[in-house]
């Protein structure tokens, strides 16, 4: 039940008349509260709804029958009951003239209100007067409205102005259109606004000019304005009143002109005869043929918003108390009941203080602009929210030294309950030594009827909700009296008077909503960066603190000031540097946690309240589970996942999880409500795409409660399930994004899966067998009776069964995220997570179970592309024979595996039993999938692969083409599994020659390489080291060295030196070397290929032929070089004399120093005997006649086997 105020007739200032049923039924969605009827006497018929808006007390009025004369009645019987009114309202729609004002044309939707202009007070009645010489003249005057009404229209234009959003549009959505009864007040659009040429008439009475059929061409075509969707345009000027609905546009436009008139309306005159009215109205019509009511409620809405804006811009009267009802045995003295000394080391907050200085208002005489409210302060435990509210009220103290403050500590009832006691006793409250008394009451009504001074109270700590207000399933019965159902609700006690001020603090802002009557919530956050800093500085009393320790410190706590303060104190304890501090956090989690669960001592804290950051939120931990479950539930589970953008969905898998007798309590209203439990807590955090985050600070605090508790193997088995089952296979392009999302919290609950810093002991952390640990428990039970041990080995089976299912699951997912690994070309962290998958799937099922299988046919997969092929053969070969027993040789697995084992023989080059697999591979899906198949496809492009290394170009070709064409019709030219196609094709256009079409292709392939899978991924590397050996044999040198130079680095950091594609990236650059005449270079990397390319793949591995002809092409070109410049050109003889180097080094000493001896003399001849070149080479050739080496050469034993 809600119980309604009831105030004196004498209480209310402004009428509000609305002559319409639907503008009285949006003027009582505009209050902000109803208050209870009042007796009236027999002569006043009208019936009046009461209540207020910010503060005012308003009486609302209806009129019987629209005209000028009932809403003269309305007013005279209405002053009459209620004799203070000052002013009214006149509030309701109107017929607008589309005349320009200062605010654009009037339009339908749009607001009018009355303003005194030129010779007209702001409302006129435009048909009383009298004839007088062959016209009618117009006689009488209406009251203007009352100054305090003119100068809030004024201040609320001004300040709308300013605004970015329109408090008037706010108040329009207050009403709830989805409801039957008020959806006509919904906005009907502005394409619905018609205006049409004043001649044209409606052509059926009494239907919409849609219906009617008017000609949309007689319209009057206007220009719409997209912000009038949010905005209400008001025009204000001259209302004209009248007797009778005008319905021709004709005398509109001639009586607007002639009076400079905006709006016709029909009650105003009545109204103002002696009452000081503003008139307000919504335009709903034009005045013409066409009018209807397709606008009135939206106009009526449009209205009303608008007069209910104007209380916040309208001075309060405050009632004045006879000086007989101040009590006379007050103290002369203002109390400051604060229980905690000023803050010296305060700092910052500035942004939330002069809210609360701006909100509360406290320090305004009586008789303010608008009342003292609520505010709430809410925020995470130990965030700074007391503080605040401690300097505020010393902010206070300081500068309104006349305002009473009262602090209420509410973190339990019976901390209520002194509280308010001490009040009593302090401030010598009559009765108080009562011991029948009801205290809570008695405080209460002092406070709202005695005592008059202005006062603020502080309820601090207001984390319950139930403490204040009982939950509605707690609710006593109907039969229960008022008083018996209230009695233990903290709330009905807090005061609530024009001259009294509330501050709670709370963690729970779903309580802070309800304290506050959801007038004002604040917010109170992290600190920011320059705040924490300063905090640190005056603790230490050091103002000289690196700011770089102080924000990464601050940074590591999350800018929370009780951490701060509490690293602070650790600090200045143990007299260590804040560097020192954070190299200790830096240490683990549980150091973290330990630093985070000392106690010290700080100002503003009650001696029940913990000091330490994890205390304070194990207390908000406990709340939560005594008061829901599921909340606490939730967070348990959500704390063991990523602390950031945890999927929604993550929390409904848990829900479909739990046991069936539990689903059926969990509905979504219940979900819902729990997961709104935590985020009043501040505990967890909701974005926009509905990803759930909480402080990395709380996670580990609430690990470390689950470990406290023994319930984090409960829980970390339901967040590996979950995310087990959500994680994608990560072997295809379109669920890389969806892996990628997931990535942070598999690898989060992999982590705690390993070891939890927490000190719990539990077989889901260690990954072990339970029989150890219970078998140790059991044998300390010296009289287990049979049935016991029985029991105890069931309990064993059961639990070794648990650990057993729990390991599958986590190796699923090891392998799940092995493929995205590998799909991502992270081939090391690929194999660390499929080896492990591995060995669990071996453990628990064995060498042939198919899960084993497919992770060991997985761990082939990325051994190929390390380069590792022996070992990719030996499991594959092993996979392909057991599935050819288990499946069958034509089952999709087997081929499966039989392609891949096909792959690892081409990288080998061993093609002719590669063909042999691939072509009944190939023969095989065609038959079973169809030709177009995305693994037909594959198997196809890799077939073609295998002939282009066969040299058969022309076959390889055909193939590619098909299937790149079926690629591109079926995913598009970018989608990462046609790239390699395109990339295929390229590559044999290039070894036919083909050069220009083959680069076209490449570009394509390298610029969607780099935007699907990055610059650095391997794929992206290939294309673009192919289109570099384009470039080279295109004559571009230059361009294709620095793709090259880019390629090679990377693989060498990526994959390593000796890796196959590292080297062909090597031999690649090299032969671009070569081409640029840079023989020596080339040389030295051809050599070093050739040399790497024998010992890991051998000597006839098609790789290693085609670096040594690499390596025989560089020294054709050396020896062409001699027949195109000829032998005594200084080119050909600085060639020759390095080959003799060369030579030299190889031990061919009598070959090279007769070649060099050649080469000095014709250096004579040709450049002479001074020229340095020659002088270089003689000095080598002396040194090697003397028999001394200089050390210039390196020694290649295996040139010597590569000459002959």
């Amino acid at each position: 039940m809600s119980f309604m105020k009831k105030l004196s007739a004498e209480s209310y200032r402004v009428g509000w008349i609305c002559p319409l049923e639907v503008e009285q039924l949006a003027a009582m969605q505009m209050l902000d509260e109803k208050h209870e009827r009042l007796s009236q006497s027999p002569a006043d018929n009208n019936v009046y709804n009461l209540g207020s808006i910010n503060g005012h007390n308003v009486v609302i009025a209806g009129l019987h029958e629209s005209g000028n004369c009932p809403a003269a009645t309305v007013v005279t019987q209405m002053r009459m009951t209620f004799p203070h009114l000052r002013y009214g309202l006149l509030v309701g729609i109107g017929g607008g003239v589309p005349v320009e004002t200062d605010e654009g044309m009037v339009r339908l939707g749009h607001v009018v209100v009355s303003k005194p202009t030129g010779q007209h007070s702001g409302a006129i009645q435009y048909d009383h007067g009298k004839a007088t010489q062959g016209h009618f003249e117009r006689t009488g005057s209406l009251m203007p409205p009352p100054a305090a009404l003119l100068n809030a229209a004024q201040d609320l234009a001004v300040n709308r102005m300013m605004m970015d959003h329109d408090p008037v549009w706010r108040n329009i959505q207050r009403i709830q259109t989805e409801r039957r009864g008020l959806r006509r007040f919904k906005f009907p659009g502005c394409t619905a606004d018609y205006l049409y040429k004043p001649h044209y008439q409606h052509q059926r009475p009494r239907t919409s000019c849609d219906k009617a059929g008017c000609n949309p061409k007689e319209r009057i075509e206007r220009a719409m304005d997209p912000d009038e969707e949010s905005f209400v345009v008001v025009h204000r000027g001259t209302i004209a009143s009248g007797e009778l609905v005008l319905k021709d546009a004709k005398k509109r436009d001639r009586l607007a002109e002639k009076h400079g008139l905006l709006c016709f309306e029909m009650e105003a005159a009545g109204a103002l005869t002696e009452f000081p009215c503003l008139v307000i109205r919504g335009i709903s019509d034009y005045c013409d043929s066409h009018k209807n009511d397709d606008w009135q409620g939206f106009a009526a809405a449009a209205a009303a918003a608008y007069a209910r804006q104007l209380f916040f811009h309208m001075p309060i009267e405050v009632m004045q108390i006879p000086e007989s009802q101040i009590p006379t045995d007050l103290s002369k003295h203002v109390q400051f009941l604060v229980p905690y000394k000023e803050n010296p080391e305060f700092v910052g907050r500035s942004d939330i203080l002069a809210r609360l200085q701006q909100q509360l208002d406290v320090g305004q005489q009586q008789g303010p602009a608008k009342p003292f409210p609520r505010v709430a302060l809410y925020g995470l435990g130990g965030i700074g929210k007391t503080q605040i509210a401690l300097a505020y009220v010393y902010w206070l103290r300081e500068t309104y030294p006349d305002v009473a403050v009262f602090w209420v500590h509410s973190g339990k009832a019976e901390q209520f309950h002194e509280a308010y006691a001490s009040i009593a006793r302090e401030c010598n409250v009559p009765g108080h030594d009562d011991p029948k008394v009801d205290i809570l009451r008695l405080v209460k009504q002092w406070l709202e009827r005695i005592f008059k001074t202005r006062w603020l109270m502080v309820i601090d700590n207001a984390d319950d909700t139930e403490l204040f207000f009982r939950s509605q399933q707690d609710k006593p019965s109907v039969t229960a009296t008022a008083s018996s159902h209230r009695e233990d609700e903290l709330g009905c006690y807090i005061p609530d008077c024009r001259h009294g001020s509330i501050l709670v603090t709370t963690r729970n802002k779903q309580a802070g909503l309800k304290l506050a009557q959801g007038k004002s919530l604040i917010e109170v956050g992290s600190m920011k960066r320059n705040e924490a800093h300063l905090l640190l500085c005056g603790i230490l009393d050091d103002s000289q603190l690196p700011e770089h320790d102080t924000h990464l410190l601050a940074s590591k706590l999350e800018h929370i000031p009780l951490a701060l303060a509490q690293a602070a104190s650790f600090v200045q304890e143990n007299s260590i540097h804040i560097s020192e501090y954070i190299q200790l956090l830096d240490e683990s989690d549980s150091e973290l946690l330990s630093r985070l669960s000392e106690s010290f001592v700080t100002v503003g804290r009650d001696s029940e309240t913990p000091h330490a950051v994890t205390a304070t939120w194990i207390i908000s931990f406990e709340l939560i589970k005594q008061r829901n479950i599921l909340a606490s539930n939730f967070l348990s589970f959500l704390s063991l996942f990523h602390w950031q953008a945890i999927p929604k969905e993550f929390v409904h898998d848990y829900c479909s999880r739990v046991s069936p007798s539990d689903a059926l309590n969990i509905t979504t209203a219940a979900i819902t409500k729990a997961l709104g439990i935590l985020k009043a807590f501040s505990l967890i955090s909701e974005d926009k795409d509905r990803n759930i985050s909480m402080h990395r600070l709380v996670q580990l605090v609430t690990r470390k409660w689950l470990a406290v508790r023994g319930t984090t193997a409960e829980f970390g088995q339901r967040a590996l399930k979950t995310v087990s089952a959500l994680y994608p296979r990560g072997n295809s392009y379109e669920k890389q994004g969806r892996c990628s999302e997931l990535l942070p919290h598999a690898c989060a609950i992999l982590e705690n899966t390993r070891c939890t810093p927490y000190g719990e002991t539990d077989t889901w952390w260690t990954g072990t067998s339970p029989l150890s640990a219970s078998q140790t428990t059991h044998s300390r039970k010296q009289n287990a009776t049979k049935a016991g041990i029985v029991n105890d080995v069931n309990e064993k089976r059961h639990r070794s069964e648990k650990a057993s299912e729990e390991l599958r699951v986590k190796a699923g997912l090891l392998s799940s995220m092995g493929e995205y690994f590998f799909y991502q070309g992270n081939w090391n962290k690929a194999e660390e997570l499929q080896f492990e998958a591995m060995a669990i799937f071996i453990e628990q099922e064995g060498k042939e179970d198919q899960w084993t299988l497919s992770s060991m046919h997985a761990l082939a997969l990325i051994y190929t592309r390390q380069g590792r092929w022996e070992e990719a053969e030996k499991l594959q070969v092993q996979v392909v024979k057991t599935n050819k027993i288990q499946l069958g040789a034509d089952h999709r697995g087997t081929l499966a595996n039989e392609h891949a084992l096909a792959s690892i023989y081409t990288r080998q080059g061993r093609w002719e039993e590669a063909e042999k697999l691939q072509v009944q591979v190939v023969k095989t899906y065609k038959i079973q999938l169809g030709a177009d198949h995305p693994d037909t496809l594959n198997a196809m492009g890799n077939l073609a692969k295998t002939w282009f290394n066969q040299g058969r170009w022309e076959e390889a070709e055909e193939l590619q083409l098909q299937v790149m064409e079926n690629r591109k019709s079926k995913l598009g030219a970018d989608h990462p599994d046609t790239l390699p196609a395109i990339g295929d094709l390229a590559i044999t256009w290039y070894k036919q020659g083909r050069w220009e079409e083959a680069e076209e292709l490449q570009l394509q392939v390298m610029e969607a390489r780099k935007s699907k899978s990055g610059a650095d991924h391997p794929d992206t590397l290939t294309a673009i080291g192919n289109l570099a050996m384009t470039w080279s044999c295109q004559g571009r040198w230059e361009e294709a060295e620095e793709l090259q130079l880019q390629v090679m680095e990377t693989r060498k950091s990526k994959l390593g030196v000796d890796h196959p594609d590292t080297l062909t990236a090597i031999g690649n650059l090299a032969m671009t070397w070569s081409c640029q005449g840079r023989w020596e270079e080339a040389e030295e990397l051809q050599l070093q290929v050739i040399e790497t390319r024998k010992s890991k793949s051998g000597a006839d591995h098609p790789d290693t032929l085609t670096a040594i002809g690499n390596l025989a092409m560089t020294w054709s070109l050396m020896e062409t070089r001699k027949s195109k410049l000829g032998v005594d050109h200084p080119d050909t003889l600085f060639s020759t004399a390095n080959l003799a180097m060369t030579w030299k080094g190889q031990g061919r000493d009598n070959d090279a120093m007769a070649l060099l001896q050649k080469c000095v003399e014709a250096q004579r001849r040709v450049l002479g005997t001074n020229h340095p070149g020659t002088l270089h080479f003689l000095s080598i050739l002396n040194d090697w006649n003397d028999g001394i080496s200089m050390g210039m050469m390196l020694g290649w034993e295996m040139f010597e086997e590569l000459l002959n």
